[in-house]
């Protein structure tokens, strides 16, 4: 019976395949990190002028800590997903 044919015709080119994929994922991955980090930065940012100008939405969130802002985003925006949830 023949088996499946190969894909590879050494363990050498195996190795090469597999980091070049995982070179791949690596820097995608990277890609949106920085891409969701600069989006983070602008939103703080429009937060903190929104503050400045006095709007209420914007002074009743925290802006030091991008995680405590999402948070406050998601408690005004889901007041049920900011509860605790009962065991």
């Amino acid at each position: 019976m023949a088996g499946r044919p190969r894909l590879y015709a050494n363990a050498a080119e195996k190795t090469r395949a597999y980091r070049e994929r995982l070179r791949k994922h690596t820097s995608e991955f990277e890609e949106w990190a920085e891409q969701a980090t600069d989006a983070m930065r602008y939103l703080r940012r429009s937060v903190i002028i929104a503050q400045r100008r006095g709007d209420v939405l914007a002074l009743s969130l925290r802006t030091e800590d991008p995680i405590d802002l999402m948070k406050d985003l998601t408690s005004y925006f889901d007041p049920e997903a900011a509860a605790p949830q009962e065991q």
